[in-house]
């Protein structure tokens, strides 16, 4: 006589394998997890790069000069848009912080390629791209980088900007 049915050990043996792949499935899911947070994470200082831009673009003319937009990092979890007023070819340097923007929890500016803080502006109308350093000194290499660093992972992504606007997103480790 036949008995149908499971023992024992198979049931063991299934519910270990069950087990098995579930807790693979689960590191798997929060590895993605980190990995999406830092691309946002690029991807909205690249959308603000390109906001600042269409900022600076759509700018119009007034008695004074020009309204120059742009960004400015000095800090390790924020950046904010900046303001500035431009007269003729001057632009004074010393400008109105605007909106701050927090990166997410854990996500860190880790470096930036030129001197920090570093300053992104957007003169109008064409609009032409300048980098400042310290004290207001413009920076004379041809685009500018800014690393992004999950904490956690310590995985990578870099923005980086040319002095044509050209924006890239350049995923490292």
């Amino acid at each position: 006589m036949l008995k149908k049915g499971f023992t024992l050990m198979e049931l063991l043996v299934v519910i270990a394998i069950i087990g098995i792949l579930s807790l693979v499935i689960l590191v798997n899911y929060r590895t993605g997890q980190k990995q999406y947070l830092l691309q946002q994470a690029a991807n909205q200082l690249a959308q603000d790069i390109r906001l600042a831009i269409n900022r600076a673009i759509t700018t119009k003319e007034f008695q004074e000069g020009y309204l120059v937009h742009g960004l400015k990092f000095s800090g390790q979890d924020s950046y904010q848009f900046i303001s500035c007023q431009c007269c003729g070819s001057d632009v004074i340097n010393t400008c109105r912080d605007g909106e701050t923007i927090n990166l997410p929890a854990k996500i860190i500016i880790a470096s930036l390629s030129a001197q920090s803080p570093l300053t992104i502006k957007f003169i109008p109308p064409d609009p032409k791209v300048i980098f400042q350093g310290a004290n207001g000194e413009e920076i004379t290499d041809s685009e500018v980088k800014i690393t992004l660093q999950h904490q956690e992972t310590q995985a990578t992504i870099t923005v980086s900007v040319n002095k044509a606007g050209l924006i890239q997103i350049k995923k490292i480790r």
